[in-house]
């Protein structure tokens, strides 16, 4: 949790996008620079989500190897 409060922080500061993916609601501050995308339950579907989103040079905060390891194939900027 503390990660995320930083990237908020950091996302309404500098006035970059924010998008947060989950299979649950997440409680979000009110800012229009981040928003929340709410996938299906089940066994890698926000990370199938992630894949399918990310960009070169976007920036994926994440503890799972796997995921890491695709975001970095499409040329993400991945720290844990």
């Amino acid at each position: 949790k503390p990660v995320r409060e930083i990237l908020f922080r950091v996302a309404i500061r500098n006035q970059i996008e924010l998008l947060m993916v989950a299979n649950q609601i997440l409680q979000l501050p009110v800012s229009t620079k981040i928003r929340m995308m709410q996938v299906n339950k089940g066994f890698d579907e926000a990370d199938n989500e992630i894949v399918k989103l990310i960009n070169k040079d976007d920036l994926l905060v994440t503890a799972d190897i796997p995921l890491a390891s695709d975001a970095i194939n499409k040329g993400a900027i991945v720290i844990n």
